[in-house]
């Protein structure tokens, strides 16, 4: 678990060699213990990681093992979420029937669950999946429903891409009018991003000031603590002098 955290931290910090590196030996380890669940979550973090580095069909092969896992286990959100990743992979190899397949799989058990965030990312992918198929129409109607969903459970940090996807789209079908609106919106929803960015790390400096302030302080206060304390011993010493002078 260990590797996987480090190979995950690596991940975020776009550094995909060392993340595959740390994942890789998280996988062998693992592959001699016990726990599936751990494995698949592994093999479909590999999986994640090849997908940032575009290289889909190696991403697709991980995706493979992790699925027979996840059926091993009988775990359904674990297949689901496995089918839309096997969905994105075929996207983009353009295999883009096939890929559809897998999202609308992952759509099917996550409407069961009914879990909101999962079925927006399908709408979401779906939608884009069809603006590369050039049924624009369709992929805005899938856009919407994950724009619904999104702005219904408050899942803000979709709008921004589905913001950028619906005027992508609109451009392309050359609804020029619908683009420029959501062209707006994502520009706005990028701009609102990039403050709360901003403020945050503005208020991390601004502690970090704070906290050199209050460093600098107590070293001076302990400097003058420390030549107190001399002083007093000077000055013990001295009386002590005097004290055995005066007894003499």
């Amino acid at each position: 678990r260990a590797y996987m955290e480090m190979g995950l931290s690596c991940w975020a910090n776009k550094d995909s060699a060392l993340a595959l590196e740390h994942l890789n030996k998280a996988y062998e380890l693992q592959a001699e213990g016990n726990s599936k669940g751990d494995l698949a979550a592994i093999t479909g973090n590999i999986g994640n990681v090849y997908i940032g580095m575009q290289d889909y069909k190696t991403a697709y092969k991980y995706f493979q093992k992790c699925l027979d896992i996840f059926k091993e286990l009988n775990s359904e959100e674990g297949i689901g979420k496995t089918y839309i990743s096997i969905g994105i992979t075929l996207w983009g190899i353009d295999k883009l029937d096939d890929a559809l397949e897998y999202v609308n799989k992952c759509l099917t058990i996550f409407e069961r669950l009914d879990n909101k965030e999962v079925i927006a990312e399908s709408y979401s992918v779906l939608g884009s999946i069809y603006t590369d198929k050039g049924e624009f129409e369709t992929a805005q109607i899938y856009f919407d429903k994950a724009l619904d969903i999104s702005k219904e459970y408050n899942l803000q940090y979709k709008l921004e891409n589905l913001y950028e996807s619906k005027y992508q789209c609109a451009e392309k079908m050359g609804d020029y009018k619908t683009a420029f609106n959501f062209s707006k919106k994502h520009h706005e929803a990028v701009s609102r991003r990039l403050k709360e960015a901003a403020e945050v790390k503005t208020n991390y400096l601004n502690a970090m000031h704070d906290m050199d302030l209050l460093r600098n302080e107590s070293e001076n206060l302990s400097e003058k603590n420390t030549a107190l304390s001399e002083l007093n011993q000077q000055l013990n010493s001295k009386n002590n002098t005097l004290s055995d002078t005066l007894n003499t």
